[in-house]
């Protein structure tokens, strides 16, 4: 039997969701299923650290907070120290470094919220930095992967109707940047992503390499590790 949220194949019955979830369908169908349909927390001490550190950079930079103690009340209780440091010593980067100059000067406004439909769903976000003809999003990530985020800075920019869209990896002091002519090549997927999504077709597809970092391993039996 399906599950109750399967009940037929005209839908999923979904209607609205984070831009995020894009992000996830786009790594596995299935991590999609199991994080948005099946509700599922995930696993892993390490995936708790790096959500902590990702949320705390984005308030520093939000807030332009350079001073640990003032990360406190955008935290929970038991968060260890080293997590205030972490974000802190991140954001500051964007704060000082040369190399994202450009972008501090021309911003024009920060955590912009944006909801976008495509095809029959909507994906709600918030756009981290945009300036005149430019989004971007910050990333904490301990690699660089920009293909995986393709979709969620593709809902960014069309939201806006904004030409180009960019990745500001933190910890590596790198900028990926997704053209005008990038962003129209990855539209048409994006919008046979949403159909994927809204019709219920959730294949896994595993990778040694991403299933050793999938949080839902624990509960996916097409893994492969």
């Amino acid at each position: 039997h399906l599950p109750p949220l399967l009940i037929d194949s005209v839908g999923t019955g979904l209607s609205e969701l984070p831009v995020n979830a894009l992000t996830d369908y786009a790594r596995c169908p299935q991590r999609f299923k199991l994080h948005f349909i099946d509700g599922h927390p995930g696993l892993g001490e390490g995936l708790a650290y790096s959500m902590q550190t990702g949320t705390l950079v984005h308030k520093a930079l939000e807030h332009n907070i350079t001073q640990p103690q003032d990360l406190l009340p955008f935290a929970e209780a038991d968060w260890e120290k080293a997590v205030f440091d972490e974000a802190i010593a991140l954001a500051v980067r964007f704060f000082k470094l040369p190399i994202y100059q450009h972008l501090r000067q021309t911003a024009v406004a920060k955590e912009q919220q944006i909801s976008f439909k495509l095809d029959r769903l909507t994906f709600n976000g918030v756009i981290d930095l945009v300036g005149n003809d430019w989004v971007l999003d910050y990333k904490s990530d301990r690699t660089i992967q920009p293909q995986d985020h393709r979709f969620q800075l593709w809902v960014y920019a069309a939201a806006l109707n904004h030409p180009h869209a960019h990745i500001v990896y933190l910890r590596h002091d790198h900028i990926h940047s997704f053209t005008k002519n990038n962003l129209a090549e990855i539209a048409d997927e994006a919008y046979a992503s949403a159909q994927n999504i809204y019709q219920g077709n959730y294949p896994a597809t595993p990778t040694t390499e991403k299933c050793a970092y999938c949080p839902y391993l624990a509960f996916c039996s097409d893994a492969t590790i």
